[in-house]
This record gives C-alpha cells, structure tokens and sequence, in this order.
C-alpha cells in the first residue's frame, strides 16, 4: 500500500546566541517520565548522524480527546478504544535538522503539532527565549519579488490568532501579530496601497514585505503583493503559494509506520532540495 508523507519545511530562528542542536540535546537528556510538555507533546529518539550532519527524531502528541472507536470491518460492530485514564493515541511526526542551514524538515499530518505548540514545548523545557520556525520559500518566488523595484499593492492577512499561541512568535511578522494581539483584535485583513510615482511609499511597501517573508508562520494566510519591474512589466506575487513543502510516496506493508520509514521520506525529501537549500539557506 501507497503511503503520502506531506512534509514542510521551516528555518529555526532564535533569540540570543544559543543553538538549536542544544535545545535537542538538552531535551534529551531529559529523564522520559519528565518529558512530556506543553500541548502534550514530547520529543523522542532524538540523535545525531555525523554522516550526513543531520540531527534526527520525532515529535509525539498524545492525543487524550476526540478518540475515534475501532470497528469490526465485516458487521460493522463499534466500541470505544481501551484506554485507561492516563493514555491516549500517539500522534507521531518525524523530524530532521540542518545545523549547516538552520532549517527543520517536519512530516505533517492532521493531528501533528503546530510549529508555535513545538516552541513553547521547546522553550518550556529547555527555559529558553523565544523560537521561531519560518517557512521557507522556494527561491524562484524570492527572485520574483526581488526584481519587483515599484511596489502598489500589499495584502496581507492572518488566521484567527490565539493570544497564548504568539508567545514564541519572532520577527517582523512576530511583532506584528502580538502588537494585534495586545490591541484586542484577534484577526487580520490588511490592504496597503501606492501609486507608481509614490517612491518612498513604494519603498516602504517593498522593505514590509521583505520583512514579512522572511518571518512567515503559521498564523500568516496571506502576503500578496504587486508591483512592477524596471522595465515596466507588472507581477502580482502570492507569497504563501510558494511555501516549501513536499509529497513523499513510500510502500508501507505494516498498519503501524514505523519512524524508520518516516525518517526515510524526510531524507527523501531533503534530498530532492539539497542543492537549492545550499545556494540560498545559511545559518541565521
């Protein structure tokens, strides 16, 4: 059987001098019975493969609500699952880590953690500032909006925003989020505009978008912009539509994926943008 891994990709941003490999390795120093967290989540077989400079591991979400039942495939027979009160469904996701380019591959899923739930997991446990995980964009976009010199238009919208959720937010679009947070208004819709001839407007306008792209997460729905080239020609850029993010198909025999086939696609996949990452990835 046919099995998608979906797999995202983000650059780590932290505040102050620490590495994230030294949140990893403090996290696993950490006794098991001690390292649940925030959002009941826990960081798990976390290693280093000096081969290929690449930290590995998993993320674990152990999911105590919205259970579904079993059924018997032939009546149609349902019951609850058998779980005693201190258990619940392990939601597994499997990460890998480029020091060498601070970026963070993650399988997605429906029930994986949200990179904001991971910061404050991370930050609980290691008493830490905050992180940021930023969406990379692919490089074709970045050249787009580099060669735009008049900059009209800027939209820019965000997701209902969960005042608890911005408290590792970093960055322009960090800032942002919480300067909306501390306002009352949980929610964005943002149009900024500029005639061709508004230079300095137009300047602006390209700089907030440089900003806001460098700082993309996952409370940010929209950057959209437009503008023109110095030859005239007119581009309408949406930013999010050029998130990295990747399909993995892999043969799965088994009903239980184990982390050795997900860790597997995330290779795969790392694989596939090697040489890209290198050209336009460097350590923050």
């Amino acid at each position: 059987m046919n099995k998608d891994f979906r797999v995202s990709y983000y650059q780590v941003e932290i505040t102050g001098t620490e590495r994230f490999e030294n949140f990893l390795l403090r996290i696993n120093q950490i006794p098991v019975e001690r390292r649940l967290g925030a959002h009941n989540i826990r960081m798990e077989g976390i290693n280093f493969r000096p081969e290929v400079a690449m930290w590995e591991g998993f993320i674990e979400r152990v999911r105590m609500t919205n259970l579904p039942e079993k059924v018997n495939r032939t009546n149609g027979t349902r019951e609850g699952l058998p779980l005693a009160d201190d258990e619940g469904l392990s939601e597994v996701a499997a990460f890998i880590y480029k020091p060498e380019q601070s970026v963070l591959l993650i399988q997605k899923s429906q029930y994986a953690p949200s990179t904001w739930a991971l910061a404050e997991y991370i930050q609980e446990k290691c008493m830490c500032g905050p992180i940021g995980f930023n969406c990379v964009l692919k490089p074709d976009v970045i050249e787009r909006l580099n060669r735009i010199s008049t900059m009209i238009r800027f939209e820019f919208k965000t997701a209902r925003v969960n005042p608890e959720s911005l408290a590792n937010t970093t960055g322009s679009t960090g800032d942002f989020l919480n300067s909306l947070s501390l306002t009352g208004y949980q929610q964005a819709d943002m149009v900024l505009s500029a005639k061709r001839d508004s230079g300095g407007l137009s300047r602006w306008l390209k700089t907030l978008a440089l900003a806001m792209r460098r700082n993309v997460t996952d409370h940010v729905k929209t950057i959209k912009v437009t503008g023109y080239d110095n030859e005239g020609h007119k581009d309408i850029l949406d930013i999010l539509e050029y998130k990295l993010e990747d399909k993995v198909t892999v043969n799965v025999t088994e009903r239980t994926i184990s982390f050795e086939i997900r860790r597997g696609a995330l290779y795969t996949s790392y694989g596939r943008y090697r040489d890209v990452l290198s050209r336009f990835l460097v350590r923050n």
